[in-house]
């Protein structure tokens, strides 16, 4: 099974482009990489991370600074709460095309 652990996400206020920060896992094989999504697809994550960890407040880990380019925002996970998704599922929260992940 090929999934992806979810170890940390940036964006800024003013791009609509979201990084996710982490690892690509096939086996016992990963790879560190970096998966740009869109708004609607991080909200899907938090909400995923929210389900798993329901203890949690996930906005506790959220940190944002301003700049002149906008208001940055970076979510740092514990490792505890860092969240791994099956790639299967993870390609069909994408509602504009398909995408293809591969290390």
């Amino acid at each position: 099974m090929k999934s992806l652990r979810i170890k940390e996400i940036a964006f800024n206020s003013m791009s609509k482009d979201v990084e996710c920060y982490g690892a690509l896992f096939t086996g016992t094989l990963s790879i560190e990489s970096t998966v740009t999504v869109c708004h609607s697809t991080l909200n899907k994550i938090i909400n995923k991370i929210a389900s798993q960890a329901p203890s949690e407040d996930v906005w506790q880990w959220l940190e944002s600074y301003e700049n002149l380019a906008g208001t940055f925002y970076h979510i740092r996970l514990p490792e505890q709460n860092q969240l791994s998704i099956d790639l299967l599922d993870f390609q069909s929260w994408f509602n504009d095309k398909p995408r293809k992940i591969c290390a």
